[in-house]
């Protein structure tokens, strides 16, 4: 005795035609990982806009601030607008503005070059990775020490022509290379095109 069984499926060439559309997708994952590539890069940045998410990044620690506004002045010396402000009193105003610019500037946002340098790549056409080259990235996103290597101490400027000898200093995690809840579904629909 044999039996024979049919099953009537209504809508299947729609669901075979989303699930082919999906192995093409997976066979060419270039185009979906560079649409997530440039979702995630658009995340960091907005970590650097809000000096972290979701949690705040620690404050500058006050040897930082004199080491920022010791080079900021330095800086500011070398410039053509403060060479040419005849009255001392009008340069010394220049350098208290630029000293207050520093202190209440953006934390690791004093040059812009962390938060510039933040890119994306695909690799291998499999495999996204985001990030930054500049050598001190990795410490600023996830803390360290820094000790000297070839003396006795770190000297750090801190204005005048003066120098603090430190046998180490002490760098907070501050993550911003953070993916957020919200992002996500964006990133998933980036995959998805």
């Amino acid at each position: 005795m044999a039996i024979d069984v049919r099953i009537r499926v209504d809508g299947l060439e729609n669901v075979m035609e989303r699930l082919r559309r999906y192995e093409f997708r997976a066979n060419e994952l270039v185009p979906g990982l560079r649409r997530a590539g440039q979702v995630i890069v658009r995340s960091v940045d907005k970590n650097f806009e809000a000096q972290g998410r979701p949690n705040k990044w620690k404050s500058r620690s006050d040897l930082t601030r004199m080491y920022l506004e010791s080079l900021a002045e330095e800086q500011a010396k070398t410039t053509k607008r403060y060479q040419n402000m005849k009255r001392e009193s009008t340069r010394q105003n220049h350098l208290a503005r630029v000293r207050e610019t520093v202190r209440n500037g953006p934390i690791l946002q004093n040059s812009g070059d962390l938060r510039k340098s933040i890119t994306f790549q695909v690799v291998d056409g499999k495999t996204l990775m985001v990030g930054s080259s500049l050598r001190y990235a990795a410490i600023h996103h996830f803390g360290g020490v820094i000790r000297p290597k070839n003396s006795k101490a770190l000297y750090v400027p801190v204005g005048g022509g003066h120098f603090l000898m430190l046998k180490r200093v002490v760098i907070p995690a501050r993550p911003y290379l953070m993916i957020q809840s919200e992002d996500e579904p964006k990133i998933e629909q980036a995959m998805l095109g």
